[in-house]
């Protein structure tokens, strides 16, 4: 699987098989401030607020740009148990390098990868668990509509979705 960063108006920089995406610094409301590319698809958050993390954020998808030559880069280390690193490259796919230590961290703590988990004293579902009661809300901003809180591509997509619009602030597991 390929992967790529985004600069400006999708300017990729592709980076060889199993790197995550690197972190984009923030942009100016309309620019491409995150995003990754698998070989067949490109996922692209743009900000139309005043920082990456502030103001709307919008999830785009079309076709992945052809890859450049890059030196291949070591497999991240396992910290997590089989349960959570099976999850390490979806998370990849969908939040920026420096950004997923973070969340497999968050992700340990809050399901320990299980995707099915339900915290018993609330609506807290999924890997990133998920309060039922905001779903269909925020799934559906993050242009994952109509999909299943237990969908682990859906769970971590809007979980991204969720930090980079407002930050770690929703979870308490940090």
């Amino acid at each position: 699987m390929k992967r790529a960063t985004m600069i400006g108006a999708l300017t990729a920089v592709a980076l060889a098989a199993s790197a995550p995406a690197a972190a984009v610094p923030a942009a100016a409301p309309g620019e491409t401030t995150v995003a990754t590319a698998t070989e067949s698809t490109l996922t692209a958050w743009e900000s139309s607020g005043p920082e990456a993390r502030g103001g709307d954020v919008t999830r785009t998808e079309g076709p992945a740009p052809a890859a450049e030559n890059h030196p291949e880069l070591p497999p991240p280390a396992r910290t997590y148990s089989d349960q959570v690193e099976q999850w390490r490259p979806l998370v990849g796919s969908h939040f920026a390098a420096d950004d997923i230590p973070w969340a497999m961290r968050v992700m340990n703590c809050e399901s320990k990868g299980d995707p099915r988990a339900r915290n018993p004293r609330s609506s807290a579902s999924g890997l990133f668990q998920h309060l039922a009661r905001y779903w269909a809300e925020r799934s559906g901003k993050a242009g994952w509509e109509g999909a299943d809180i237990f969908d682990p591509t859906a769970n971590v997509a809007v979980a991204a979705w969720l930090f980079y619009s407002g930050g770690p602030s929703h979870w308490t597991c940090r």
